[in-house]
């Protein structure tokens, strides 16, 4: 059972921190408290958290955090802007090594993880060798690095 924690800001303050950055940066993470995250960390999206949006308003970003007012106890909110122009929002949840976000990742059967830093992008069809069963359950080759956490 995850521990549910609440944005300490408002929705409306929350979106007048995120829509500079996703107009900016074309992304944001942010913590319950507005405070944008940075560094070296690997972004793995939470699924049934994800939501486009057709324009960059703070009304659309204040309505997303309306209607996704908890986090996960080590989620956080995020949004990004995709090779053709939309948008999302979602909950995130960030990881220091790359392999224990890519094993997150296939268990969570998520297309790709971002690096905060780096801005790179690993897609999982792009990982050699890994087979991601339907079920959730993940059967990498031997030789690969990231098969454990």
């Amino acid at each position: 059972m995850h521990k549910l924690k609440k944005f300490v800001l408002s929705a409306a303050e929350m979106a007048r921190i995120a829509l500079p950055l996703l107009e900016e940066n074309g992304g944001f993470t942010l913590d319950e408290y507005g405070t944008s995250m940075a560094g070296n960390l690997w972004a793995v999206f939470v699924e049934g958290h994800e939501f486009a949006i057709s324009g960059r308003t703070l009304v659309e970003i204040e309505q997303y955090l309306l209607s996704h007012p908890l986090l996960d106890s080590g989620d956080f909110f995020g949004g990004w802007t995709d090779d053709n122009g939309v948008c999302y929002l979602d909950h995130a949840m960030l990881f220091a090594h790359k392999n224990t976000a890519i094993f997150e990742a296939m268990r969570q059967e998520q297309k790709a993880i971002f690096n905060l830093e780096t801005k790179e992008t690993i897609r999982m069809a792009d990982l050699p060798g890994v087979i991601l069963v339907k079920d959730g359950n993940i059967d990498p080759c031997e030789d690969c690095d990231y098969r454990n956490p």
